[in-house]
């Protein structure tokens, strides 16, 4: 039988204030997590990725957003029936977030040791030294003792990026969530950190969503992913199949594009034109006007959810016949 998922987000809206009016951001989004699953969230900047995870996660100022209707269940426990309060107390303990800049969410005047010392104090647990050392160890960390008595300034990217890391797996979280977890680093030491988080995964059967625009990072280790686009997944299942089985014309699009930038096509490609801000999002699919296969339809109603390999799309004229070409 299978298990239920660690996190279950069902119908879920989110308005945001922009421009002195609440504006719909996040339009109904059904996503899960399974135990011990690396889920993968993909889309363009202000697709609505980071807000849908930190809004449920009370991780913006509360009077900046507004959750307007759905249901977000982690492990049974339905987190918006809990306040704000409540959901804090989770962070660090049963769910930790790592930031997309690791360094600017560290105290600059308090050393590295502290920063341990603090998520443990803040939970009420005793200061386990061994643990520290034992997940330091885990995410490459040399010179423990040393690095322990630095402070956030002393760190490099890379070395900190790997304290975020441990300082999310120390008290043995049951899922965590990293924004954009390679961006801030070299681009040398993004395989080792995605070593690291599969490796982290593995060993603790943590389950993860990592929140990314980087095909890389989604290919290499996570099991499922969603595609968003103007606050819908518009593309959901296993990583493999959606990729080598695309249907959604914005999917297969952000795969040609990845493909020309690594030099796997033989022309440049770009999707022509910009996603729509919130403030421009109709009752139609949002991505309508850069579609090539849109019809009337498309501007009209946003597409529902068709089961397809295990997974799901939202589109009116998705690419079924005769397979596709991604080059």
């Amino acid at each position: 039988m299978k298990s239920k998922p660690i996190l279950d987000i069902r119908d879920y809206h989110v308005s945001l204030w922009i421009q002195e009016m609440m504006t719909p951001v996040i339009r109904g989004v059904d996503l899960s997590v399974n135990r011990g699953e690396i889920l993968g969230i993909l889309g363009e900047s202000g697709s609505g990725k980071s807000v849908l995870l930190k809004t449920f996660l009370g991780l913006m100022k509360a009077s900046s957003y507004n959750i307007t209707s759905g249901e977000v269940l982690f492990d049974g426990l339905s987190l918006l029936d809990l306040t704000l309060a409540e959901r804090t107390a989770l962070l660090g303990k049963e769910i930790a977030f790592i930031f997309q800049n690791p360094t600017q969410t560290l105290s600059p005047f308090k050393t590295v040791s502290w920063h341990f010392k603090e998520v443990f104090r803040i939970h009420g647990l005793d200061y386990k030294i061994e643990k520290v050392h034992e997940v330091l160890k885990d995410v490459g960390i040399q010179n423990i003792t040393a690095v322990l008595n630095m402070y956030p300034y002393q760190l490099s990217g890379g070395m900190g990026q790997r304290i975020a890391i441990a300082l999310a797996v120390v008290l043995n979280p049951k899922l965590i969530i990293a924004d954009e977890p390679t961006s801030a680093i070299d681009a040398s030491l993004k395989l080792k950190i995605l070593e690291l988080l599969s490796k982290i995964n593995t060993k603790y059967n943590t389950s993860m969503i990592l929140v990314t625009h980087d095909f890389d990072v989604i290919k290499r280790i996570t099991h499922q992913t969603a595609v968003m686009y103007g606050g819908i997944v518009m593309s959901y299942g296993d990583t493999n199949d959606l990729f080598s089985k695309a249907v959604h014309p914005y999917t297969l699009g952000l795969i040609k594009c990845a493909n020309a930038l690594k030099g796997e096509a033989h022309e440049i490609y770009q999707l022509e034109g910009y996603p729509k801000s919130p403030l421009a999002f109709t009752a139609g699919c949002p991505f309508a006007e850069r579609c090539a296969y849109k019809s009337s339809i498309c501007e009209t109603v946003i597409p529902k959810a068709e089961s397809f390999a295990g997974g799901y799309y939202r589109c009116c004229n998705p690419i079924l016949e005769g397979g596709f070409s991604a080059k």
